[in-house]
C-alpha cells in the first residue's frame, strides 16, 4: 500500500482482545475478551441483479493519492453498473486494526450490499471482518488485503512481488548492471511493500549478479527519516548507483537530500506510485522509472467483483492481482498510461 499516514509502528501491530472487544460493541452481537468469531458466512440471498444495490467503500481519498485516484474511477465505473455507491473517507489516524474495525462495523451496521474495504494489517482484522459476513454483507478487500482471502468474497490487489521485479530489472538497466543500490521500504511485516523488497532482491540477484543491493533501510512512515537515510547514506557510500523506493512517501521525503546533494540524474531512482510531484521529477530526469497501480484495471476489477459477490459469484481467485504499470519519461505524457497518473481532481 502506498500512503502518506504519520502512523507509527506499534499502531499497526496494536489490536488487542479487548480492543477488539470494544471494537465490536457498537454491532448488535456481545464480544467476549479474547474469543473469536466463527470463521462460517452468513448465506446472505443472492440478488439476481446488482443494478442499485447498496455499496459502502472505506477509503482514503482524502490524504491518499492512489486511494482518491482509484475511487474516482470505482465512483465512475459502479455509476455505469447501477450501483448504488456512497464513499466514506477515514480519517489518516484511523488507519490502524482498532481504527479501522470501528469504521467497518458502523458501516456494516448500516446494512449495504456490500462495502469494499482496505485492511491495514494482513490478520489482525480477521475477526471484524467475520462479524461483517455474518451479519449477510458481501465484502470486498482493495489494496490492503487480508491474508486469509476466504473471510471475503474477493480481493483486488497489484501483484506487489511483479511490481518489484519490474523495478530492479528497470534499475538494473539504469546502472549498467553495476554499482551499489539502496532499498528505502516502510516498516517490516508489512507484506503490501515488504514483497516489493522480495521481488525486487530476487530479480537483481539473478539478472545483475554485480549490483551491491545494501541493507534495506525502513522509514516507519516518516518523511524525515527518509531524508536522513538518504544523506546518510550518500555520506558513507559516495558512489552510490542506484536507489529503489518501495512507496511514494520514501521517494517524496528522500529526493530533497539527493537533491540537495546534486546527485539528481547521477544516482538513478525507481520509484513506486506516480505521486504529481513525482511525476514532475521522472519528467525533470531525476526519476528515471515509476511503477504504479494500473488505476484503471484497479477500479474495474473492484466493480466488477463487487458485482459478482451481490449477484452470489465470489472472485474466482478469491484474490485478484493486477500487473503494475511502467511509466517512463518516454511515455508519460503517452495516453496509455495517462489513467494510471495519480490525481487530485476526479
Amino acid at each position: 500500500m502506498e500512503t502518506t499516514m504519520r502512523t507509527t509502528v506499534r499502531q499497526w501491530r496494536r489490536l488487542s482482545a479487548a480492543a477488539a472487544c470494544g471494537a465490536l460493541a457498537i454491532t448488535l452481537a456481545a464480544c467476549s475478551s479474547g474469543a473469536d468469531a466463527p470463521a462460517a458466512q452468513a448465506d446472505a440471498p443472492a440478488k439476481a441483479s446488482a443494478q442499485g444495490a447498496k455499496v459502502s467503500m472505506i477509503t482514503a481519498r482524502s490524504w491518499n493519492s492512489f486511494y482518491f485516484t482509484v475511487t474516482c474511477d470505482v465512483e465512475k465505473d459502479a455509476k455505469a453498473a447501477g450501483l448504488d455507491l456512497k464513499v466514506v473517507d477515514f480519517p489518516q489516524a484511523s488507519y490502524t486494526p482498532q481504527g479501522m474495525a470501528s469504521v467497518v462495523l458502523q458501516n456494516a451496521a448500516q446494512k449495504p450490499d456490500a462495502i469494499i474495504n482496505t485492511s491495514p494489517d494482513v490478520k489482525a482484522m480477521d475477526n471484524t471482518l467475520k462479524q461483517v459476513t455474518q451479519q449477510g454483507v458481501k465484502l470486498v478487500n482493495f489494496d490492503g488485503i487480508v491474508t486469509d482471502d476466504a473471510i471475503t468474497n474477493g480481493q483486488v490487489t497489484t501483484d506487489v512481488v511483479e511490481t518489484g521485479k519490474v523495478g530492479a530489472d528497470a534499475l538494473g538497466k539504469a546502472i549498467n548492471g553495476t554499482g551499489k543500490v539502496l532499498v528505502i521500504d516502510l516498516v517490516p511485516g508489512l507484506p503490501s511493500t515488504n514483497k516489493r523488497v522480495e521481488g525486487f532482491t530476487a530479480e537483481m540477484k539473478a539478472k545483475y549478479p554485480n549490483v551491491e543491493i545494501l541493507p534495506v533501510q525502513y522509514d516507519h512512515l516518516n518523511t524525515s527519516e527518509d531524508a536522513q537515510i538518504m544523506a546518510s547514506t550518500l555520506a558513507t557510500h559516495p558512489d552510490l548507483a542506484g536507489v529503489y523506493f518501495t512507496y511514494n512517501q520514501a521517494a517524496i521525503g528522500a529526493m530533497p537530500s539527493l537533491i540537495s546533494a546534486g546527485k539528481q540524474g547521477v544516482v538513478k531512482v525507481v520509484s513506486n506510485d506516480s505521486d504529481p510531484i513525482l511525476v514532475g521529477w521522472l519528467k525533470q530526469g531525476y526519476i528515471d522509472t515509476l511503477t504504479p497501480h494500473n488505476v484503471p484495471a484497479f477500479a474495474k476489477a473492484v466493480v466488477d467483483t463487487t458485482v459478482g459477490a451481490i449477484e452470489g459469484k465470489d472472485a474466482n481467485p478469491r484474490t485478484v492481482q493486477i500487473p503494475p504499470v511502467v511509466i517512463t519519461k518516454d511515455n508519460v505524457d503517452s495516453p496509455e498510461v495517462a489513467g494510471s497518473l495519480y490525481r487530485a481532481t476526479c
